[in-house]
């Protein structure tokens, strides 16, 4: 065998690699410098960077807690319901109106909508949600409950509507409601990160890259573990990103660790419906 050629080749290689990692370091340590001396506000570092801004950024101090919620059974009331075909389980409706809403606008719609919920005969405890405009799927309107004016980022305590539209309207024919009961503090109200600070951490996680927009973030309490029929939920600063393409993703961030979480809570079993 031909051993020194097997060491020339060696060491080229092992000079290459060194210089590679290198030139890798010293580009992380530069743009590391170039962000931390600064004086620039996180959102003129993000507009720097050549992400566009459509909402300002949350620089309040907010506070939350580690919550707890039941599912509560529906099943029962949902006999009570009038003018609509119900199918329930325990702890789901899903229900046909026999009488479409329809609506003409937007503002009409979500208008027209509280109305029918606020009637004891058409709806289940409708005074304890609140009008949740958070989600992608643009053919749903969705309501949801809060803890302390924070909405709770769960299907186990919302109402879904389907809207089917045409040109000249909308209208509502379908919904289905889920809802949690005894929902209280597992623990002292906590601080939070604010708003621009999980804006910051997607930046740093290169969620945010040039060219994509920040169409609005919000504060909500997300899911993060069941037992049977409990949920235990923890606030997240949830951020609405599009991307030059008008392709938009959701990202969660913690706030109260101010780490990046997995979208969608896909590691949290769903419980039985």
């Amino acid at each position: 065998m031909n051993y020194r050629k097997i060491e020339f080749i060696f060491l080229i290689t092992f000079f290459l690699l060194n210089g590679y990692l290198f030139l890798t370091l010293y580009n992380e340590e530069k743009t590391s410098k170039n962000i931390g001396n600064t004086n620039d506000s996180i959102e003129e570092i993000l507009k720097k960077e050549g992400v566009t801004l459509e909402t300002t950024l949350d620089t309040k101090q907010r506070y939350g807690y580690y919550l707890e919620g039941k599912r509560a059974v529906l099943e029962k009331e949902a006999k009570t319901l009038k003018a609509q075909t119900v199918s329930a389980t325990k702890y789901k409706i899903k229900s046909q109106l026999q009488s479409p809403i329809i609506v003409k606008g937007e503002e009409s719609l979500s208008l027209d909508l509280k109305d029918f919920m606020s009637q004891k005969e058409n709806f289940i405890q409708g005074d304890q949600y609140h009008y949740f405009p958070y989600i992608l799927n643009k053919k749903n309107i969705c309501y949801a409950q809060s803890y302390e004016g924070i909405p709770i980022d769960d299907t186990s305590a919302q109402v879904v509507f389907h809207v089917e539209e045409n040109e000249k309207e909308k209208k509502v024919e379908k919904y289905e409601q889920q809802q949690l009961a005894e929902i209280k503090p597992l623990r002292d109200k906590m601080e939070l990160i604010r708003g621009e600070d999980a804006a910051y951490t997607l930046f740093l996680n290169n969620k945010l890259t040039r060219g994509d927009t920040i169409e609005w973030l919000s504060l909500a309490y997300a899911k993060v573990y069941q037992e049977k029929d409990s949920f235990v939920y923890l606030p997240i600063w949830m951020v609405n990103v599009k991307n030059n393409s008008n392709i938009e993703e959701i990202y969660r961030v913690n706030a109260l660790t101010n780490h990046l979480m997995g979208n969608n809570n896909k590691d949290i079993e769903r419980g039985e419906e």
